[in-house]
């Protein structure tokens, strides 16, 4: 929910509540006002009445008929234990509404010198109910247009006041870390979102430092580490022609040899890994991945027959995917080597490309580790193996850079890694099967 929806709700719901327990304590507080205004009338015509009877002694005889608010009858005996009792009632209404309507009431007993008189008193309530019902509904009508000026008061109020922070939230959206721009807030006229703004313009120079620094560091470091390697290496190479070189040094030579080409590999998966998270690969081209695919096939196609590997492709003509071009080449690179490297002698690899992914399948041998751990750097199966368990980790490394989604399966010796394309390369041909 948004904050000033949120912000908005809160408002009308709090003042909502607390109209709801002030309307029902004023309604009862004003029926119990009237409740004791009619009954303070009753007890007043029950006074006249009494008076009346002292003075005359008697009811005059009009005064003993029957009409809807007084009912005299001359008693030999008030009931034992008699007292007034005021309550509410239900009276017939003869008058107007010929119905039933609710009344309060007096009983009583008077006496005059020879009579009991047991004499009820009633009013009716149906205009006083009239009355709380008039006002129930002004209040309600009042206090719901109350409630939705005050809504739509807040939300444009809290627009206005909020205005500052959206504009640093969008600033931060579109922040990139390749510009070389400083991050420029509109100042605002609130201390909280002013101390906001400084705090993100502090952390964004000191992250797009820090980014720089890497940056060169990679960069450097590609320069500095290889060249030496490539030197040693050409210097080994060099001493590996010599005639005079006995057997167990030419073992030595070519463990040494075997040993900078590992560590030259090592350093430029890792520097590659780092350029990747750095964001430096950020050129991207809408490349055909049917086409990159089997072109990458056959330069691996003599060493899968070297290996006795079958090879299967079910590939959709014309599928494209945008993605930086070489990060799209090392990517399919990786995935064709892990299969081949993993696999076992006269074994079979699969490749299954379609509009919503890629999967490609092997034979293998069994798991040690659970599937979704090799995506780990230096992650391996097996101790020994002469890969640096880099190659899945660059794997998903450039899957999370182009939103593509990255998993690893593992069942009956069947090896299974599946990406699924966050927006669907587009379909524009046939399918083809090739062994």
């Amino acid at each position: 929910m948004k904050l000033l929806r949120k912000t908005g709700n809160y408002y009308t719901i709090a003042p909502l509540l607390l109209f709801l327990a002030g309307g029902i304590l004023f309604f009862f507080t004003l029926k119990s006002y009237i409740n004791k205004d009619v009954s303070e009338k009753l007890m007043e015509e029950k006074i006249a009445l009494e008076n009346k009877i002292k003075l005359f002694d008697s009811i005059p005889g009009i005064m003993l008929a029957l009409d809807g608010n007084r009912t005299i009858k001359k008693v030999y005996a008030p009931d034992s234990g008699f007292k007034t009792l005021m309550k509410d009632t239900i009276l017939y209404d003869e008058l107007e509404s010929h119905e039933e309507v609710p009344a309060r009431a007096i009983r009583f007993f008077a006496k005059s010198k020879v009579y009991w008189y047991q004499i009820t008193l009633s009013k009716s309530l149906v205009e006083s109910d009239d009355l709380i019902y008039a006002i129930a509904v002004s209040l309600v009508v009042l206090i719901a247009l109350f409630l939705i000026s005050i809504y739509f008061i807040t939300i444009r109020v809290s627009k206005i006041i909020w205005s500052p922070f959206y504009d640093s939230l969008r600033k931060i959206k579109e922040y990139d870390l390749s510009r070389t721009s400083k991050m420029q807030m509109i100042p605002s006229d609130i201390d909280e979102f002013n101390e906001l703004n400084r705090a993100i313009e502090t952390m964004t120079d000191k992250i797009q430092t820090d980014y720089k620094n890497l940056k060169e560091f990679t960069e450097n470091a590609s320069h500095e580490i290889q060249t030496p390697l490539a030197i040693i290496q050409a210097k080994l190479e060099l001493l590996m022609q010599r005639d005079n070189l006995k057997e167990r040094d030419m073992i030595l030579i070519q463990t040494i040899s075997d040993a900078i080409s590992r560590l030259s590999k090592l350093n430029q998966a890792l520097l590659l890994l780092a350029k990747i998270e750095n964001l430096q690969y950020r050129h991207k081209e809408t490349i055909q991945l049917s086409g990159l695919f089997q072109r990458q096939i056959d330069n691996f196609r003599e060493l899968i027959e070297a290996r006795g590997l079958t090879l299967l492709t079910h590939l959709e003509e014309e599928c494209a995917l945008t993605i930086n071009p070489l990060l799209g080449d090392i990517l399919i690179t990786n995935l064709i080597t892990n299969a081949i490297r993993h696999n076992v002698e006269q074994g079979w690899i699969k490749v299954e490309l379609s509009q919503s992914g890629l999967i490609i399948s092997n034979t293998g041998n069994p798991l040690i580790r659970e599937p979704q751990e090799l995506f780990g750097r230096f992650r391996k199966d097996k101790s020994d193996s002469e890969s640096p368990g880099l190659g899945l980790a660059i794997v998903e490394k450039i899957c999370d850079t182009e939103g593509i989604q990255v998993s690893y399966t593992y069942n009956q010796l069947i090896h299974k890694v599946s990406l699924q394309f966050n927006s669907s390369p587009t379909k524009q041909g046939k399918q083809q099967l090739q062994d």
